[in-house]
C-alpha cells in the first residue's frame, strides 16, 4: 500500500495545466510588449465590463435582499 497521500496521475494532470497556462501567460506577456497600445485598450473594456457586471450584480443582490442586518 502507498503511504503518501498525493495520486501521481492527479499531480500530473495538474502539472500539465499549469505549464499550458504558464505558457498562455508568457505568449500573451510577450504581444503585449509588442502590442501594448492593443492590450491597453483590452485591459481597459475586460476591466470595464468586469466592473459594470459586478455593479449589476450588487444592484441585484440589493433589490433581492429582504432586509438589512437581521440574522
Amino acid at each position: 500500500m502507498d503511504s503518501t497521500p498525493f495520486d501521481k496521475t492527479r499531480i500530473k494532470k495538474a502539472t500539465k495545466s499549469i505549464m499550458t497556462m504558464g505558457g498562455l501567460i508568457l505568449l500573451l506577456g510577450i504581444l503585449a510588449l509588442i502590442y501594448p497600445n492593443g492590450f491597453g485598450k483590452f485591459t481597459t473594456i475586460v476591466i470595464g465590463i468586469l466592473i459594470v457586471i459586478s455593479g449589476f450584480l450588487r444592484l441585484l443582490f440589493a433589490v433581492t435582499a429582504s432586509s438589512v442586518g437581521s440574522t
